[in-house]
């Protein structure tokens, strides 16, 4: 589940990404000191954004490791919670039946 979100939010920040470069290509077009003014901003927004998508991919690493790590120590905590969830919903599917 989480490494859905991250490719989401991977994607999402790819397309701002994209749409800075258009922006910085159409600025450069553009002559005068407000285009430059705009092109360093643009700039920063870009770098930013790489930030955040570094940032964001560590973070969901690290939570991914320490799911991982918690399951490798904690086996049996795990397959007993599986274990209940399977029941209940065992449970719960056979009442729908009757």
């Amino acid at each position: 589940m989480a490494h859905v979100h991250a490719q989401y939010l991977k994607s999402d920040l790819n397309a701002i990404a994209g749409d800075v470069d258009r922006l910085m290509k159409d600025v450069a077009a553009a002559t005068g000191e407000e285009a430059e003014d705009v092109h360093a901003r643009l700039r920063g927004i870009r770098e930013r954004v790489s930030r955040l998508e570094r940032d964001a991919g560590d973070r969901v690493r690290r939570t991914v490791d320490r799911g991982n790590r918690y399951v490798h120590e904690q086996p049996w905590v795990v397959l007993g919670g599986v274990a209940a969830a399977a029941f209940l919903i065992g449970l719960l599917g056979s009442r729908a039946r009757d």
